[in-house]
């Protein structure tokens, strides 16, 4: 049951690079909004970089991102949430 869980809030079960970047997480950071102009692997580095998320908590796949600690997940959609309502 908790590689249910896991599996459930992590990134990639939500989407592709593609859409981390150009869509759901865009609003992040003024770079990458309105569009992400370079390298898709980049933007998703470039994103958890200014949501304060370290390099080892994170892997790219090649069309995936993994992230290690389900609770990172949720803090990336709670500055989402904020950045939305703000």
């Amino acid at each position: 049951m908790p590689e249910n869980r896991v599996q459930k809030h992590s990134l990639k079960s939500m989407s592709d690079c593609r859409y981390v970047v150009a869509y759901r997480y865009a609003i992040l950071t003024a770079e990458t909004w309105p569009a992400w102009r370079g390298e898709v692997k980049q933007g998703i580095s470039h994103l958890m970089k200014s949501v304060n998320m370290e390099s080892d908590q994170f892997q790219l796949g090649k069309t995936k991102v993994f992230i290690k600690n389900p609770e990172s997940v949720g803090t990336v959609n709670l500055k989402r949430v904020l950045f939305l309502v703000i």
